[in-house]
């Protein structure tokens, strides 16, 4: 598909010289309709649409071409009479409305707040699922396994609550509560009565209540970062010392990508040929270089059925799992399993 892009034409022409050139003018103005070209229209009249100046005389020998099928994304062509691009010469700008492309809006679907379970909340978590009963072990893995994720997910949405879902906000407005809302919603219908108006004592109510959606925005910040500073206090003050820093540290990185290597030698190595045949000779000696390896020990095969899992082996594994990791496919992170404790290991 083509895009409809402009094919623009500048013609210098000398009309106090009758040369060739001004015949060749004509015969493009004459021959456009023949070759899908046309004119691109102008609003303006007399002087706002001469190009050329010289000696006293002005006139209009520069014209832009463009298709006829893109006539209509053309509003206007104007010339900028205090500027020069070429000798004797004004620019000639056209003005376009192209349509773009309408960004699909990302739709969150409604999650379960899993991120509470980190405050005095997982107590009455661990309550809600002993009190609703997990299923018997005993059975078939699958149907087992199905009935004890919906138990654990339902209590969790009861207890825990779930996100509206919706269209994605804006990560930016960490300091944003029902306080703020509200005065800048007072603002934006004063602005709107204003505009309607134009009358001086809804501009004055206009700047008040832009004032005090200000003042609302200061405390709010405020009132966050003091609670980020008392979090800095507690017991798990390193990590979010630690993740403040990262986040500083990747805000003022410039550099993304490292361009330097060193060689066998020790020497930093910054010419792009000299990074390539290092990064080329480490990945030959990578995968191609023998150690000295171990024998390895046939063991002795087993016979019989495999045995079950322990619970020493389940609790092990969950107490290797990492925090704040995404959920699979049944929808429930390890946290509620570490929540759960025996009664989930069981």
């Amino acid at each position: 598909m083509v895009n409809p892009l402009l094919v623009a034409l500048y013609i210098v022409v000398r009309t106090r010289l009758r040369t060739t050139m001004y015949n060749v003018h004509k015969q493009l103005i004459w021959l456009s309709p023949t070759t899908w070209l046309s004119v691109a229209p102008s609003s303006r009249r007399g002087r706002a649409r001469r190009t050329y100046a010289s000696g006293g005389r002005r006139t209009e020998v520069d014209h832009i071409l463009v298709r006829r099928p893109d006539l209509k994304i053309v509003r206007d062509v104007k010339v900028l009479p205090g500027e020069e691009v070429a000798s004797q010469h004004r620019p000639l700008i056209a003005d376009l409305n192209i349509p773009l492309p309408s960004k699909p809006k990302v739709r969150a679907e409604p999650r379960i707040r899993w991120w509470r379970l980190r405050s005095s909340e997982h107590n009455e978590l661990r309550r809600a699922v002993l009190e609703a009963g997990l299923p018997d072990p005993t059975g078939p893995v699958k149907e087992i396994w199905r009935r004890v994720t919906q138990t654990i997910l339902r209590c969790a949405k009861e207890t825990l609550g779930e996100t509206n879902g919706g269209t994605r906000g804006d990560k930016a407005a960490w300091f944003w509560n029902e306080e703020v809302q509200a005065a800048v919603r007072e603002k934006k219908e004063a602005y709107r009565q204003w505009q309607k108006t134009r009358a001086p004592e809804h501009l004055t109510a206009y700047r008040k209540l832009k004032r005090l959606a200000k003042t609302a925005i200061a405390k709010a910040k405020s009132a966050e970062m003091d609670a980020l500073h008392e979090k800095l206090d507690e017991p798990q003050k390193e990590k979010f010392a630690i993740r403040l820093g990262k986040a500083r540290h990747r805000a003022c990185v410039d550099i993304r990508v490292v361009k330097t290597v060193k060689s066998a030698d020790g020497r930093v190595l910054r010419k792009p040929v000299e990074v390539r045949e290092r990064w080329e000779e480490y990945l030959k000696e990578l995968l191609n270089e023998d150690f000295p390896r171990r024998e390895v020990q046939e063991e002795q095969p087993t016979e019989g059925p495999i045995p079950s899992w322990t619970q020493e082996e389940v609790r092990s594994a969950i107490g290797k799992m990492k925090l704040g990791k995404a959920a699979g496919l049944d929808g429930v992170p390890v946290e509620a399993w570490k929540v759960l404790g025996n009664c989930g290991v069981n």
